[in-house]
Order: C-alpha cells, then sequence, then structure tokens
C-alpha cells in the first residue's frame, strides 16, 4: 500500500509545498484512527477520471498525475478527503464499484496505533516503514498499516506520514483555500458526506468496524462520524464492496442544470442526482444539497 502514500508525499515537494512545522493535534484518547485521509479509484481509465474531474469539474489537483515505480496515480480533492485515481495491478483488489479502498490518517503514531489495535484484537500486517533519498542519509517518509479482513476485494490501511515532512492539516487547508476560490467549481461542491458500504453481513460489519472506529460516534441508521472527514455508512446488500461516493453541493438545482447542459447527469432524483458514470469511468458519484 505504500505507493498510495508516496503519490501524496511527492505531491508535498513538488505541487502543494505545505512543510510542517509541528506534529498535528491528536484525537480522542483512546482513538486508532483520526479520518479518513485519502479514497482509493480504480476506474477503467484512471487518467480519464483524474483529467475529468481536474479540468471538466475544476477541482484542485492534490497531486499530480504521474507514473511512479510500479504503478500511476494523481489526486483530487474534495473538501474533505483526497481522491487517488489509480493505475495498479494487485490480484486482491476487485470491487465491482472500482472504488478499491480507504486510507486512515492514525490517531497516534504507528507504535501506539499498533498498541490499540492489538487491544482491541484487530487482525493487522506489521507496520512498514518506507525511505527515500541516498542510501547514507534516507528520509523516512511514510509508514502503512494494513488492516486484515475488513472489506473482501478491497484495502484499508493505515498512513502516518513521518513528522519533519508533512502536516496533513496544513495541506488540506491549502487545498481547501484553492477549492472555496474556485467556489467548489461549476458543481459547487463543498465537501464528501460519506462513503456507502454495502455487506453480507451488517450485524458482523458494524461489530468490526465500531472495533476500529470507537470512540468516533455511530448513529442508528449504520453511519459512522470520522472526525471531520466523510462518514462511513454500512448498508446489507448481497456483495462486500464499497458502493459509492457522496458529495455535498451548495445548490442542487445549479448542479443538475450544469450536468444535464454538459450530458454528464445520470439519475436525477428530487433530492439527489449522479454524475453519468460512463463519463466517470464506472465510479458511482452521488450528489446531494448541503444543509
Amino acid at each position: 500500500m505504500s505507493n498510495r502514500c508516496l503519490a501524496a508525499v511527492f505531491s508535498i515537494f513538488f505541487i502543494s509545498g505545505v512543510l510542517t512545522v509541528g506534529a498535528s493535534n491528536l484525537t480522542e484518547s483512546g482513538s486508532a484512527v483520526k479520518r479518513i485521509d485519502h479514497i482509493l479509484l480504480t476506474p477503467e481509465d484512471p487518467r480519464g477520471l483524474y483529467d475529468f474531474l481536474t479540468e471538466e469539474l475544476k477541482l484542485p489537483t492534490a497531486w499530480a498525475f504521474r507514473e511512479y515505480e510500479g504503478f500511476a496515480s494523481g489526486g483530487i480533492f474534495f473538501g474533505n478527503v483526497n481522491l487517488e485515481a489509480l493505475v495498479m495491478n494487485q490480484d486482491n483488489l476487485s470491487s465491482p464499484s472500482k472504488i478499491a479502498g480507504m486510507a486512515f490518517e492514525p490517531a497516534e503514531p504507528t507504535g501506539e496505533v499498533v498498541e490499540e489495535l492489538k487491544r482491541r484484537q484487530i487482525a493487522h500486517d506489521e507496520p512498514r516503514t518506507y525511505e527515500f533519498g541516498p542510501e547514507q542519509s534516507k528520509i523516512k517518509m511514510w509508514t502503512t498499516t494494513i488492516l486484515k479482513d475488513f472489506l473482501p476485494g478491497s484495502v484499508v490501511f493505515i498512513c502516518e506520514y513521518h513528522p519533519g515532512l508533512f502536516n496533513p492539516p496544513a495541506w488540506r487547508n491549502t487545498l481547501q483555500k484553492k477549492l472555496k476560490e474556485i467556489k467548489g467549481g461549476p458543481l459547487g461542491i463543498e465537501y464528501v458526506k460519506e462513503l456507502e458500504l454495502r455487506v453480507k453481513d451488517k450485524e458482523k460489519a458494524l461489530q468490526k468496524w465500531q472495533n476500529l472506529l470507537s470512540p468516533h460516534l455511530f448513529s442508528s441508521d449504520g453511519c459512522f462520524a470520522v472526525g471531520d472527514g466523510p462518514r462511513l455508512c454500512i448498508v446489507e446488500s448481497d456483495k462486500d464492496y464499497i458502493h459509492s461516493i457522496k458529495i455535498k453541493v451548495k445548490s442542487l438545482d445549479n448542479a443538475r442544470e450544469f450536468l444535464s447542459s454538459r450530458g454528464l447527469l445520470g439519475q436525477d432524483k428530487k433530492h439527489s442526482i449522479t454524475l453519468n458514470p460512463d463519463k466517470t469511468f464506472g465510479i458511482l458519484f452521488e450528489i446531494l444539497e448541503a444543509e
């Protein structure tokens, strides 16, 4: 999972220029994760999706689409989270929605998070730290901890960017300013409200996710409020996968008019619309009006 963190880290130096000036504030005591850091997308044409979101919808670039060793990636900012359009050959990623997974920002340094995962009896791979630079002076860049058996066909992991290089909240603030300057682009995008997860056994899934996400708030509708990022909402289904990304916009009528005029409108309901998935290379974006 290192490659996904790699793309974000490279963007710090070559695009955003946001350097850390101190460790970010920690969340509530006992948390394992703070928020969703980025969402992984493996559409039919990742570069096409990246170009569509940054050129047609005018969304800020979190990191430019480029090839790395063994993969290619580009990041797009959606108000409170980055979406990563990704080219990667990995057999265990088989989500029918092409929304391949999510990376969490840890609430504490990896060592403490791992102890918390052990306390909660959450199966995980051993953390792996990646370095960058000349052999004699390598710099620690990030550490990933993959969570096992959370969502078959998708990947769920924790990605810690090391202090001294990069402050994720400062980076998000810079991107938020860019999004505000363009008034959310032609759709008037505010933020990603939620990821909808569909599962075969809802009761079992709720227990698993609550074990990971506690003390983040859980509501009776099956949704978890995870810090200031997107919610996770769990729905019973015949498959296990991430179904859709739900986006809040300033005006649903304005978004509908724009999409209709460009031939980009998918389903049109009274209180929500979708982007035509043929235009987003298979990724389902549902659009809702901000409260």
